[in-house]
């Protein structure tokens, strides 16, 4: 989920969403973004097989506010799985010089630090 918000958020949507595990990027500026991964505890469940109550999920910030992943690690029967979010709403017109540039740029450098072929599931999601 792509937003703009802060860590007071995350609290707030706990409590409405207590099925799910909540993690979030922001940026000081409300117009910088920010995202969110929700994850439902009951598919968390499957990558959990020490029954780690979801520590076993680990966020890794790629960029502030605008690229995030949450890492799920293998068990015996599933490969570990990587989730990213990317949130590609930038502060330029798309005339403007440069827009196609930005969005390149947060694209490679999510590339980069996809999980080397055949170690990971990778998804995408964003905007």
């Amino acid at each position: 989920q792509e937003t703009h918000g802060n860590e007071a958020d995350l609290m707030s949507i706990r409590h409405r969403f207590p099925k799910h595990i909540l993690r979030g990027s922001f940026c000081n500026s409300h117009r910088a973004g920010a995202i969110m991964l929700v994850v439902g505890k009951e598919f968390a469940e499957q990558y959990d097989e020490a029954g780690g109550l979801h520590r076993h999920l680990r966020m890794e910030v790629i960029v502030p506010g605008r690229i995030a992943k949450i890492l799920c690690p293998g068990t015996s029967s599933l490969l570990p799985l990587e989730v990213f979010n990317i949130h590609l709403e930038i502060e330029l017109a798309a005339s403007d010089p440069g827009f196609l540039g930005a969005r390149c740029s947060l694209v490679n450098t999510m590339s980069k630090a996809f999980a080397p072929q055949g170690e990971a599931h990778t998804i995408i999601g964003g905007d």
